[in-house]
């Protein structure tokens, strides 16, 4: 654990280049022109149906000498909700290979804990974990971690891992701190790496960010990405724009006060950008407790359902909101099973996002009870 090239002191490695949403032809020469910066930690997924693409960028980055293969650290994902079993896990882990065309990846996370209405979880978890674990015996991947996981699913993968996740990739950032899964992680000796370190581009806009970047003659995004860092996270970043690139990597010449830490500190909303699994798992948890299936008239959830249960006087709206999310997951679970490529063609994740993000309640939940 303390060899983890990412705790190393080399810069290259203390930031990494995210490559979600770059899905164009010209994504190899973005991926090329982060590494031609000093980026060298590249994170993909098998979601982002962009690993062909970054491993033409990788090839091209060692056939000019920019780089050797053993200078970069490249992370991919299992998508758990697509292939949540011993089986489909070895069968897809070698399609990332092929894809990436590696010989070796250097990191493999689970990228959601898998979320259902009872106990299942956590067995189909432990299951892809044995899975990646026998690619780390066979010297096939480096180290294995997980992303947007909770201490809840952490504590319950531990308990059957033979090889402790190095890492718990998640969404940090002045504004969403997620203070208890960081201490959790800090006791276990798991490194945060730190998705959405810009707040999904609002603290960019923020007053008290832009005020401490112009006292420092710095850009908002590189005071995030420093406050990233001085909380000991690996902050991953992207960027299309070679200046932003090349900005975004250079975060290692200036350290923030103690004062400006704190006043971004004061940012934290206990809000999230996205719906993320954790809510998922909450929404799931919260309607089977309040047995909302007494209220559906089939087993299966039908369109009918979705405006009879707005019908009931004597539901709680908190409950029939639950609903509503509860139907918009499962059709994008749902599409996402079939094809996620035409879930975001139709623009079934954004607009199930933008309507979160406008609710009066945004994307914290506040008003569900914790799970722990």
């Amino acid at each position: 654990m303390d060899k983890f090239i990412l705790k190393s002191n080399n810069n290259a490695y203390k930031i990494g280049f995210g490559t979600l949403g770059l899905t164009k032809s010209d994504t190899p020469e973005i991926i090329l022109e982060a590494i031609k910066c000093g980026y060298r930690y590249i994170d993909t997924a098998q979601s982002y149906f962009n690993e062909e693409m970054c491993g033409i960028a990788l090839q091209k980055a060692i056939d000019e000498k920019i780089v050797t293969r053993n200078e970069l650290f490249i992370t991919t994902k299992l998508s758990p909700h697509r292939y949540n079993d011993y089986e489909n896990t070895i069968k897809y882990v070698k399609e990332s290979f092929n894809k990436l065309g590696l010989d070796y990846i250097d990191l493999f996370l689970i990228h959601h804990p898998n979320t259902t209405p009872d106990d299942r979880w956590k067995n189909l978890n432990a299951e892809i974990w044995r899975a990646l674990e026998e690619f780390v015996e066979q010297g096939k991947i480096k180290y294995i971690g997980v992303s947007n996981f909770s201490s809840f699913h952490l504590k319950e993968l531990l308990k059957t891992a033979k090889i402790k996740p190095v890492c718990n990739q998640s969404e940090l950032s002045p504004m969403w701190h997620q203070q208890e899964m960081v201490d959790f992680c800090k006791k276990e000796n798991i490194l945060m790496i730190a998705w959405q370190p810009l707040g999904g581009g609002q603290l960019l806009k923020n007053k008290n960010v832009i005020n401490i970047a112009s006292k420092i003659n710095r850009t908002p995004a590189q005071v995030c990405l420093r406050w990233s860092i001085q909380k000991g996270y690996i902050p991953v970043v992207k960027s299309s724009n070679k200046e932003r690139i090349a900005s975004n990597f250079n975060i290692f010449d200036f350290k923030l006060s103690d004062e400006d830490i704190a006043i971004l500190d004061d940012l934290n909303s206990n809000s999230a950008t996205h719906f993320t699994i954790n809510d998922s798992y909450r929404l799931w948890s919260y309607y089977d407790r309040l047995n909302l299936k007494q209220y559906v008239s089939s087993t299966k959830i039908k369109l009918f359902n979705l405006f009879t249960i707005f019908l009931y006087k004597n539901i709680d709206d908190k409950i029939k909101k639950i609903y509503l999310f509860k139907i918009l997951h499962l059709f994008t679970i749902k599409l996402n099973k079939q094809n996620m490529q035409t879930a975001y063609l139709f623009g079934i994740f954004p607009v199930f996002t933008i309507k979160i993000r406008k609710s009066e309640k945004r994307l914290s939940m506040k008003w569900l009870p914790d799970y722990d």
